[in-house]
C-alpha cells in the first residue's frame, strides 16, 4: 500500500468525516454556529467574510480556559506556537508559519505582532500577556504588512478587551485557588457615570510558589507575584465623537525562570573542529538531561523588579452614514531590574570558575500615533487608509560575572517609525470581490554601546530603511455560506544592530530587514444549514535576507564573533484547517490541523567556531535544515457539552493538543530539540441558575507530560535547558457577576 501523508490522510478523511456526522447534526434542531465578529482588516467584519487566515476565541469560551496568558491559548490556530523564553517574565517566543524571534535583546525585533486595544506591543519582552479582562483574541497567520506593519512578517496577534458601557451598573469578582500555592483574584466593575460617561475599572492578582524545586537553596522556583490595574474611561462626547481613555499599571516581582545544566558533549567534536565543552572540560559531571526537569540546583533566584505605567487615547469620530475617523495615541514606559543565575550550576566552593550571573537594570519609553479613516467609498468600494508613526527609547546597564571575570557592558538605542497605508475593497459583482493595499515605511535607529571587558566604546551609530509592502487578493462567493479566496502579501521585518556586540566590528556592523512574499489560497464555509463550519488554507513564503546569528571572522581578530546577520532565504509551505461541528445542541466538536514545511535555503556559515586542522575557520553547508520552532505536524481536538441542570448551567471541555518534535538550533541538533509532545486539558464551569454564581474546575496537563520549552547551546561552554512543561495543575475558581 502506497504511504501517504499526514496532509493526504487529512484530505481524503474530511469527506468521510462529514459523511458520519451528517445523520446526527442533521437530526438535531436547528441551531446554527455563532457568528463571529472580528477586526482582521481594522474594522468590524464577519470571521467568515473576511479573506484572510484567522482564528478567534472570544467570551465564554475564553472564560472556561482558566488560562493565565496568552500562552496557555495555544492549539486555537493551527501552525502557531506560543513559547516561553524561560528566564524573563512574560518574554515569549511566538512562531506563526515557522517565523519566530528567540531572542529578548530589545535591540532585536519580533517577527511575530502582538497587538493589545490597537497598540503594539514593542519587543517580544512583554508578549506573553496575563488575560485579564480580555474580551477576544484573533490570531492573523501569514504578513499582515499592509494594515499592521513592520514586524508582522510571521503574522500577528489581535487582542481586545472590555470596554466600559453606559448601559448598566455591572461587577465581575472572582478567585481562584490552586496546587504549587496558586491564588488569583481578578475583579472588574463597570460604572455609569451619566448616559454619556462610563468608567470601568480592573484589577488582578497572581500568585503562586512555583513548580521547580532548587536543591542547593531549598526554596522554589518559577514563582509568580503580579499585580496589574486598569481604568478605562468611555465619553460619548457628541453624536458623532466617542473618546475613549485606558491606564494600565503592572508590577511584577516574579521569579523570572531558571536554567538547566543539560550539557552532554557526546558527538560534539565531530571532526568539524568543534571544541569540547568548557564547562566538562573542567572536570564536571556532563551526564546530559535530568531524569526530573523540576528540579534545579542554583546559587540565587532569578528575580524580577518591573513597573510599567501605560496610557492610551483614541477618538472615534462618525463622518456622516459612511466613513469614520479613528486617532489612537499611546504611552508607555518600563523600569526592570532582571537578575539572572544563568549557568545552570550551583557553586559550594569557590574553586571552580565556572559560575555567571547578571543584572541587567532596563528602561524603556515607547510612543505610537495612528491617524485611519475608514468606510465606503461608494456602493462598490470601502477601505482604509491612514498615518502611522512609532518611537521607542531603550537603555540597558548590565553586569555581570563570568568565569570570575566582570563583564559589563551599557547599551541604547532609539527607535523611530513612519508609515503611510492603504487597503480598498472592490466589489465587481455582489459575488466577486477585489482587494489592494500597500504601506510605505521607514525606519531609523540610533544605536550605542560601551564595553568595559572588550574595551570599545561605540556611539552615534545611525542607519535608516524604506520598504513597501502590498496586499493583492480576490475572493469569490457562491453564495451566503461558502467563500474561496486567493491573495498575494508581503511583509517587512525591520533591520537594526546587535545588542550583543562583543566586539566593535560587531558593535559597528548593522544588519538588513528581512521580507517575505506568501502567496496563499482558502475555503472559507458553513455547512449542513449552519452547524459545521470548515475552514482551510493553504501557502508558500520566500522569506529574504533572514535575521540570524552567525559566527565571522572579523578584521583583525582570528577569533569568530557572534553577530546577527541577513544569512539566508527560507520556504515555508504548508497547510491549515479548522473545522467546528454542532454534534447536537449541546455538544460543540472543533479540530484543527496545521501542516508546515519550513526550511533554510542558500544557506553556508559559520555557526559555531568550526575549524581545520590548520585552526581556519570552515563554512558549513546549512541549506534544507527545518527552521526554529517549526513542528512538521500539529493538531487540536476539543469536545465542549452543556448541561442543563435544575441548579443551572454545567460547561465541560476536553482539549487535547499535539505538536510534533521540533528544533530549537539552527544545525538542527538532535540532543537539543523538544521531543513531539501531547497536552490534555480538562475544564468545568457550572452556572448558578440566574447566572450570577459560577465555579470551575481545571486540570491542565493532566497526564503529567514534562518537555523542555527551550534548549540553547552557549558556544563551546556548555548548554542549558529551560521553560519546562508546567506539570499537572489544578484549581478552583469561584466568580460572581451581577
Amino acid at each position: 500500500m502506497k504511504y501517504k501523508s499526514p496532509l493526504q490522510q487529512v484530505l481524503l478523511t474530511t469527506p468521510l468525516t462529514f459523511a458520519l456526522l451528517s445523520p446526527v447534526l442533521t437530526a438535531a434542531e436547528r441551531q446554527v454556529i455563532e457568528e463571529v465578529q472580528v477586526t482582521a482588516r481594522r474594522t468590524g467584519e464577519s470571521l467568515q467574510d473576511v479573506p484572510v487566515a484567522v482564528s478567534a476565541i472570544r467570551g465564554e469560551a475564553l472564560d472556561l480556559k482558566q488560562a493565565l496568558d496568552i500562552g496557555a491559548l495555544e492549539g486555537i490556530a493551527p501552525n502557531v506556537t506560543f513559547g516561553r523564553h524561560g528566564t524573563f517574565p512574560n518574554s515569549a517566543q511566538i512562531t506563526i508559519r515557522g517565523m519566530t524571534s528567540m531572542d529578548i535583546e530589545r535591540t532585536f525585533d519580533p517577527s511575530v505582532g502582538v497587538q493589545v486595544d490597537g497598540v503594539s506591543m514593542a519587543t517580544n519582552t512583554n508578549q506573553m500577556l496575563d488575560l485579564f479582562d480580555v474580551e477576544s483574541i484573533e490570531i492573523l497567520r501569514g504578513p499582515q504588512g499592509t494594515l499592521f506593519g513592520r514586524n508582522t512578517i510571521g503574522g500577528t496577534v489581535n487582542v481586545t478587551r472590555k470596554q466600559a458601557s453606559t448601559e448598566v451598573l455591572q461587577g465581575d469578582f472572582e478567585t481562584t485557588l490552586g496546587n504549587f500555592g496558586r491564588t488569583d483574584g481578578r475583579a472588574a466593575i463597570n460604572v455609569p457615570i451619566t448616559d454619556d460617561l462610563a468608567t470601568r475599572i480592573s484589577l488582578f492578582s497572581s500568585k503562586s510558589d512555583g513548580y521547580v524545586d532548587n536543591t542547593f537553596t531549598g526554596d522554589n522556583r518559577m514563582g509568580e507575584e503580579v499585580l496589574a490595574a486598569r481604568i478605562n474611561t468611555v465619553f460619548q462626547a457628541t453624536d458623532s465623537l466617542t473618546i475613549t481613555f485606558d491606564y494600565d499599571r503592572l508590577k511584577d516581582r516574579s521569579d523570572t525562570g531558571y536554567a538547566l545544566n543539560i550539557t552532554d558533549p557526546s558527538g560534539y567534536e565531530t571532526g568539524t573542529g568543534r571544541a569540547p565543552y568548557l564547562w566538562c572540560a573542567l572536570g564536571n559531571s556532563c551526564d546530559g538531561k535530568p531524569n526530573d526537569l523540576y528540579e534545579v540546583a542554583a546559587n540565587e533566584k532569578n528575580l524580577a523588579d518591573i513597573d510599567r505605567d501605560a496610557f492610551r487615547i483614541q477618538l472615534d469620530y462618525v463622518l456622516g452614514n459612511s466613513a469614520e475617523l479613528t486617532y489612537i495615541g499611546a504611552y508607555a514606559e518600563q523600569d526592570e531590574l532582571i537578575t539572572l543565575d544563568w549557568d545552570g550550576v550551583a557553586e559550594a566552593v569557590p574553586v571552580n570558575p565556572f559560575y555567571a550571573t547578571r543584572n541587567r537594570a532596563q528602561s524603556e519609553r515607547t510612543t505610537s500615533h495612528e491617524l485611519r479613516i475608514s468606510g465606503n467609498i461608494s456602493e462598490r468600494i470601502n477601505g482604509v487608509a491612514g498615518v502611522y508613526y512609532f518611537s521607542n527609547d531603550y537603555s540597558l546597564t548590565q553586569t555581570e560575572v563570568f568565569m570570575q571575570l566582570p563583564i559589563d557592558k551599557d547599551t541604547g538605542q532609539d527607535s523611530e517609525s513612519l508609515a503611510l497605508f492603504a487597503q480598498g475593497n472592490y466589489a465587481l459583482t455582489e459575488e466577486w470581490q477585489f482587494t489592494a493595499g500597500i504601506r510605505v515605511t521607514r525606519d531609523e535607529k540610533k544605536f550605542r554601546t560601551l564595553s568595559r571587558f572588550a574595551g570599545f566604546d561605540v556611539s552615534g551609530l545611525k542607519e535608516d530603511w524604506s520598504e513597501t509592502t502590498f496586499r493583492l487578493g480576490t475572493d469569490y462567493r457562491f453564495n451566503d455560506n461558502v467563500m474561496i479566496y486567493a491573495s498575494i502579501a508581503s511583509g517587512y521585518k525591520g533591520g537594526g544592530f546587535n545588542g550583543r556586540a562583543g566586539s566593535l566590528a560587531q558593535a559597528e556592523t548593522p544588519y538588513d530587514p528581512e521580507t517575505v512574499d506568501t502567496y496563499e489560497v482558502g475555503l472559507k464555509s458553513d455547512l449542513l444549514d449552519g452547524r459545521v463550519r470548515l475552514n482551510v488554507a493553504a501557502f508558500r513564503s520566500n522569506y529574504d535576507d533572514l535575521q540570524l546569528d552567525v559566527s565571522v571572522k572579523t578584521e583583525g581578530n582570528d577569533a569568530p564573533n557572534t553577530l546577527v546577520s541577513n544569512a539566508s532565504s527560507a520556504i515555508s509551505e504548508g497547510f491549515e484547517l479548522e473545522l467546528t461541528a454542532l454534534l447536537t445542541d449541546s455538544t460543540t466538536l472543533q479540530f484543527n490541523y496545521g501542516f508546515l514545511n519550513a526550511e533554510y535555503e542558500d544557506f553556508v556559515a559559520n555557526l559555531f567556531g568550526e575549524t581545520n586542522a590548520n585552526g581556519d575557520l570552515l563554512l558549513v553547508d546549512y541549506s534544507g535544515n527545518e527552521l526554529r520552532r517549526s513542528p512538521r505536524h500539529q493538531f487540536m481536538l476539543s469536545l465542549n457539552h452543556e448541561f442543563n441542570l435544575r441548579t443551572g448551567r454545567l460547561l465541560a471541555e476536553a482539549n487535547y493538543r499535539w505538536t510534533d518534535t521540533q528544533h530549537m538550533t539552527v544545525d538542527n541538533d538532535p540532543y537539543l530539540e523538544q521531543n513531539a509532545l501531547g497536552l490534555l486539558d480538562l475544564n468545568l464551569m457550572h452556572f448558578s441558575a440566574n447566572e450570577r454564581w459560577r465555579i470551575a474546575a481545571f486540570v491542565h496537563n493532566a497526564t503529567d507530560e514534562e518537555e523542555l520549552g527551550y534548549m540553547f547551546r552557549a558556544s563551546n561552554l556548555w548548554q542549558f535547558g529551560t521553560a519546562a512543561t508546567a506539570p499537572r495543575t489544578v484549581g478552583v475558581t469561584v466568580g460572581y457577576s451581577f
